[in-house]
């Protein structure tokens, strides 16, 4: 718990509740004995609230995604795919940028094995061909950090979804599956897994938080300030990336 905090809940607990104690039993509502029920029964309801706010852990990620929508909390995102090999790698960079050029991107740098291109005029996109073994070629695309609101996540990866498709739609390979996508967001305080999976510890004596977690041929990784989610689909990329920032327990 932060000293912000704690100094906010000494002034909750003894001067804020008593004094709407005594607006409502003297000023507001002086003759209802409903009032005296009220004060009977809050003290219960928050033992309950607070004590399933830290136990269950459907609760405690809804609240935690009620009050990341409710203040405006923005992650960071930033992505790393990379395609294997890639058919034409001679011309693939220019069909890519015609492509994009097309969606209102500008070109920064275009050279024969690396493009560079502004995205919404403020974020980057990068690509580059690297040759691998026996003459094979793989094409890396990565892109600059992106602030993302998490009132906005979904119109966002709408948006992401639908440029990435237009991007592949360029890109000739021998097999289409021979791709992994990779995703780190990060976020501004600490990640809600961490919050979650170590609140019972002073923050002070945690050195190292670095948590994995398997899912058949993916891997999600969790630690005190973001989260790194691999895999080799890209309709599953983002339908993890909304489940895991919508803090969902299913």
């Amino acid at each position: 718990m932060t000293k912000k905090t704690s100094s906010f809940l000494w002034i909750l607990f003894i001067i804020i509740i008593p004094i709407l104690y005594l607006l409502l039993r003297y000023i507001i509502l002086p003759n209802v004995q409903s009032v005296e029920l009220i004060m009977l029964f809050a003290p219960y309801l928050f033992y309950i609230v607070t004590f399933m706010y830290r136990i269950d852990e459907r609760f405690y990620f809804r609240v935690k995604s009620f009050t990341q929508w409710y203040r405006g909390k923005y992650t960071s995102w930033s992505f790393s795919i990379r395609y294997e090999k890639i058919a034409d790698h001679d011309n693939v960079l220019n069909r890519i940028l015609n492509g994009l050029l097309k969606t209102g991107c500008t070109a920064i740098k275009n050279e024969k094995d690396f493009l560079s291109i502004f995205w919404q005029s403020r974020n980057i996109f990068s690509f580059r061909i690297e040759k691998t073994n026996f003459d094979e070629y793989s094409l890396h695309f990565y892109t600059s950090i992106i602030d993302v609101p998490f009132r906005y996540m979904r119109y966002k990866i709408k948006e992401f979804l639908s440029v990435f498709e237009k991007i592949e739609n360029n890109i000739n390979m021998i097999d289409r599956n021979d791709k992994i996508y990779e995703i780190e967001i990060i976020y501004p305080d600490s990640s809600p897994y961490y919050g979650f999976w170590l609140k019972t510890i002073p923050k002070e004596k945690i050195i190292k938080f670095d948590c994995r977690i398997s899912t058949d041929n993916d891997l999600l990784n969790v630690n005190k300030n973001k989260i790194r989610y691999c895999t080799s689909s890209l309709h599953d990329l983002f339908f993890k990336t909304e489940k895991y920032l919508n803090l969902r327990g299913d």
